[in-house]
């Protein structure tokens, strides 16, 4: 799909802009950021394959503790009590939406 992607947009770029392409270091930073773009879009239809949709949508919220634990740790910022509320109330409602329902 990334490749299918990628041949769209050199297709649309103008004759002139197509020419000028060229690789050069400074292109190359935006390639790291690209390739683990291409990997995470990858790993997320392979997560849709194996798990189920409340599994995959818990582990899809997983990404703002660890974003919330980054920022308050490594940053040594504070989180406002509206964020912590925020993330409780998250957790919780994470915990409602992956129990089995009887029926």
């Amino acid at each position: 799909a990334e490749l299918v992607k990628l041949a769209f947009a050199l297709a649309m770029l103008q004759p002139a802009s197509r020419a000028a392409l060229r690789p050069s270091l400074s292109c190359m930073v935006f390639a790291v950021p690209a390739v683990l773009y291409t990997m995470q879009n990858v790993l997320v239809f392979e997560a849709l394959r194996r798990l189920t949709p409340p599994e995959y949508q818990m582990l899809n919220n997983m990404k703002l503790f660890t974003t919330s634990i980054v920022y308050r740790v490594a940053m040594q910022r504070r989180l406002r009590v509206l964020q912590w509320l925020a993330l409780l109330l998250l957790s919780l409602g994470m915990s409602i939406a992956t129990q089995p329902t009887d029926g």
